[in-house]
């Protein structure tokens, strides 16, 4: 973000701090009209990140994220099996 600033401030001749406010009510503005989970790309978009590898980060997270989630499914579906086999055991030994 300081790139844009310093740029804002070459073209168009306002302070550091008056682009800085400029740009954080631009940004601000920005995020209010698009969802949270792109908000960080927003700001790698700014810091000089490319859209392309903002994207794709993003896409790398939530893919992280989905696999994490598979695989917790996956130990408490065990986890879950393994209480309905204890519980039905103890029926059948219950009536014997």
């Amino acid at each position: 973000m300081e790139a844009l600033i310093k740029e804002i401030c070459l073209k168009t001749g306002i302070t550091e701090q008056q682009a800085r406010e400029a740009v954080n009510v631009t940004v601000d503005k920005i995020k209010a009209k698009t969802p949270g989970i792109l908000h960080s790309q927003i700001d790698k978009i700014l810091n000089g990140e490319s859209m392309s590898d903002a994207i794709k980060s993003k896409f790398k997270e939530l893919s992280d994220d989905a696999d994490d989630a598979f695989k917790n499914f996956g130990t408490k579906a065990e986890e879950f099996a393994g209480d309905v086999k204890k519980k039905i055991d103890e029926v059948f030994k219950s009536t014997r």
